[in-house]
């Protein structure tokens, strides 16, 4: 049976008016109206049937009477109505009988059943008089079933069923009440109970079925809504809603989804979603088929699911959904289908790649970064078996980057660093991870054991590669690199420990001239310990007595006066005595020790200079550290504030190796010193770059002649120590700077000295370096300074060579 569905109906004007925009009665009744007649025709059947066989039996039972002309026309008009009626049904269910609500048509049915009522009525008034107990006891049964299934059948039009049951309880009582009321009086009120029984029941059950159709108007109106923002949100949403069956094959989807996969909905059928998604192609990474085969394992074991990643290929065009989707239980409680929504995450998921890829990859270089590398270690060395992996590692440092960076610019750093890396990666040609773990450190990591001849090869490779000429913006550049090399598990078992040694090992090829390759040997671990005691023991130090400044006098060479002094700071390690500057100097400024210590060797210096005549100069060493990590000019300003000194008697001495550490902050710095008439001094001259533009641009007021020009002055002639010898102090006589010259032990030194316009001399000739009492003596007078130089400078410079030999 073919009864229309309403949901294909309703037009936008009655949606818009049961939704109760404009007349919102007449859509409902309408609608309600259409419902009624839908029920009518689909129930016609019943009482055809039923007035068939009424009309047969009626014949059959009083065939004698049938020529009784009043029975032929009730039953002439029972039979025409219902064959119109089973006519119509037959139409409608063919569909060429579409219901369309009008009065005209209810009118039509109530009169047609007021009819048949009157037909029936009539039929049973003439039947009850011709026969005899027994047969009245039967019409009188047939009209109560008859009257109650009308009323129960056309109940959905009340009028219908009030005009059915009217008319023809109306006959009978009327018949019973004026012909046999003797007999059946007591019938009349149980007839009269019945119909208003019936009455009752017809309005009961017609507002339940107006109930129901308004309820079922309500459901089409949320569903067209639902439909409609649905369709909208296909519409301008990179979204899409899909149905598959319990295998995950596809029953429904969105037309947003055929136009992703490029496929009509008779292509996909029986295609699984996935399948679908994939274009045919493999997923394109290992994440992709575990998570294929979990997806198989939510739809078995039936669990919602939301936010499931798949990747899809179409082309060259790689795209990323995210689904979500609930099962659908059948009237068993089994799964009959799946549904839900597949989201576009392409940007999300390319952005997180993305993120992954700059949070492992060196942005500068395209290496691996300090994090891969660090993570890769580590889980290189994390087996389950507790033991260490096969593996090699290789520590680079770049020995002359600094320079290079200082000198050129960080651009020009940035454009050698790249360099570096494409030639690593030459010579490592793919092999273990290449890392650049910042700075001018790389690192390359060797899932194996690398012999010491391979070793020695790659070294040489590597210095090779580095070292050959390269030209930037019409500088020729040549990079030297300084490797350490660690072994697993040999050297350490742990991520940790390995790159400690090769750290070590790293250290001890810069101490063996940079350039070069170590690997790590026992001792190297002796000494890095001994390293780091001692830098404890100088934290320690910091701030206590166990640092005392000794005093190194300067004489001018031209009358042998006292021309000042210069600070050298000692350190009395607690339980090794006294331990060299060459030692601890280096280990404060790799520290940064150097920066609290420097400070206070300032102070120290010049407090004690206070005491002193007013003649005299003070010379305090400043490291590059210092100046790098501290406001140096605001230490010296509140030292010598705090001190009294005057700032003419202070001389800051700098080496070229801290002026090329950054000559753009440091001759701001020198500059202020000179306006406040601190002089300075350039120290070790001639063993560094002694570049002439330095001494054009820097406000310098003393060259210090290092010690190995000095020395070959006592030896056989040396013509190239001796030519530069002269050079300098011609040079600065020129530039009208002081000179002094270091390490003078003899008195042909001094006098050659003299002769090559020296002017200022300190060595052992004149004094060891002494305590500040020593110098105070000497300044008194020379037999105070000698025997107190001779009583305190004995002991101490024993125990200063003594403590020398056992660190050497």
């Amino acid at each position: 049976m073919h009864i229309k569905d309403p949901a294909n109906k309703f037009s936008s004007a009655e949606l818009s008016a049961s939704l109760g925009e404009g007349e919102e009665a007449k859509p409902l009744v309408a609608i309600c109206r259409e419902r009624q007649l839908e029920n009518y025709i689909k129930i016609s059947p019943l009482p055809a049937a039923a007035t068939f066989s009424l009309s047969g039996l009626v014949v059959f039972l009083n065939w004698p009477i049938v020529d009784n002309l009043l029975v032929m026309v009730c039953l002439f008009i029972l039979v025409s109505a219902t064959s119109v009626n089973l006519t119509i049904f037959m139409l409608h269910r063919t569909g060429r009988y579409p219901v369309r609500y009008s009065s005209r048509m209810i009118a039509t049915v109530a009169i047609e059943i007021g009819l048949c009522s009157i037909a029936y009525g009539l039929l049973s008034m003439d039947l009850f008089d011709t026969v005899d107990g027994a047969g009245r006891a039967i019409i009188l049964g047939c009209f109560a079933a008859s009257v109650a299934c009308g009323a129960w059948l056309f109940s959905a039009i009340p009028i219908v069923a009030m005009l059915w049951v009217f008319p023809f309880s109306a006959m009978v009582l009327l018949s019973l009440a004026t012909q046999h009321f003797a007999q059946y009086w007591v019938m009349l009120p149980l007839v009269a109970a019945f119909v208003g029984f019936l009455t009752t029941a017809i309005l009961v059950n017609a507002r339940h079925f107006a109930a129901g159709v308004h309820a079922e108007i309500e459901i089409d109106k949320q569903r067209q809504i639902l439909g409609l923002l649905l369709d909208d949100f296909e519409k301008n949403s990179s979204d899409w809603l899909f149905e598959i069956d319990a295998k995950g094959r596809i029953l429904r989807v969105s037309p947003r989804l055929l136009e992703i996969v490029g496929k009509s909905h008779k292509q996909l059928k029986g295609e699984t979603l996935l399948a679908a998604l994939c274009g045919g192609n493999s997923l394109i990474t290992q994440e992709c088929y575990d998570q294929r085969s979990r997806f198989d394992q939510i739809l078995n074991a039936g669990q919602v699911f939301s936010d499931f990643v798949i990747s899809s290929k179409h082309g060259e065009e790689i795209r990323w959904w995210s689904l979500k989707a609930k099962p659908l239980l059948d009237k068993n409680g089994f799964i009959a289908s799946w549904r839900g929504l597949g989201t576009d995450i392409t940007e999300a998921r390319t952005h997180d790649l993305e993120m992954t890829r700059l949070g492992n990859v060196d942005s500068l270089t395209g290496l691996a970064n300090r994090y891969r590398f660090q993570a890769d270690l580590k889980k290189r060395f994390a087996r389950n078996d507790g033991t260490a992996p096969l593996s090699t590692l290789f520590l680079f440092d770049l020995d002359n980057f600094k320079g290079i960076n200082d000198t050129l610019g960080h651009v020009a750093g940035d454009a050698v660093l790249q360099m570096v890396a494409q030639r690593l990666s030459l010579v490592t040609q793919g092999q273990g991870l290449l890392a650049r773990l910042g700075g001018d450190e790389f690192a390359w990591l060797v899932h194996d054991h690398v012999d010491a001849v391979a070793i020695q090869e790659f070294g040489d490779r590597c210095r090779a590669a580095l070292a050959a000429p390269w030209t930037y913006e019409g500088n020729v550049l040549q990079i030297y690199a300084s490797i350490g090399v660690g072994f697993s598990p040999t050297d350490a078992d742990t991520d940790q420990g390995l790159m400690q040694v090769c750290d070590m090992a790293l250290y001890a090829a810069k101490e063996a001239g940079r350039n070069t390759i170590r690997c790590y040997q026992a001792e190297m671990g002796a000494r890095a310990k001994y390293k780091n005691d001692m830098l404890n023991d100088l934290r320690m130090s910091i701030g206590t007595d166990d640092f005392f400044l000794m005093y190194q006098p300067q004489i001018r060479l031209t009358d042998g006066k006292l021309n000042g002094f210069e600070a050298l700071v000692r350190w009395k390690r607690p339980g090794a005595g006294l331990v060299g500057p060459v030692e601890f100097i280096s280990l404060a400024e790799e520290s940064g020790l150097i920066v609290p210590l420097g400070a206070w060797i300032m102070e120290q210096a010049c407090r004690d200079a206070v005491t002193w005549p007013q003649h005299l100069m003070i010379g305090v060493n400043l490291s590059g550290v210092q100046i790098e990590r501290s406001d140096v000019l605001s230490m010296i300003d509140e030292t010598l504030a705090a001190t009294g000194v005057a700032p003419s008697r202070l001389e800051v001495e700098l080496t070229e190796s801290t002026i090329m550490q950054d000559d753009t902050a440091i001759l701001p710095l020198l500059q202020a010193l000179r306006k406040r008439e601190i002089k300075v001094a350039l120290d070790d001259f001639g063993t560094g770059y002694s570049s002439l533009a330095y001494l054009r641009r820097f406000p310098f007021t003393k060259l210090k002649i290092d010690r190995s020009f000095v020395t070959p002055i006592d030896h056989e002639p040396d013509v190239a120590a001796m030519s530069i010898l002269r050079t300098i102090t011609q040079l600065a006589d020129a530039l009208q700077l002081e000179t002094t010259a270091e390490g003078v032990e003899s008195f042909t030194q001094q006098q050659t000295l003299l002769e090559m316009g020296c002017r200022l001399g300190q060595g052992y000739l004149y004094s060891r370096p002494l305590t500040y009492e020593a110098a105070t003596m000497l300044i008194q007078g020379p037999a105070a300074a000698d025997v107190k130089q001779s009583s305190d400078t004995s002991s101490t410079d024993a125990t200063w060579e003594q403590s020398r030999s056992s660190a050497a």
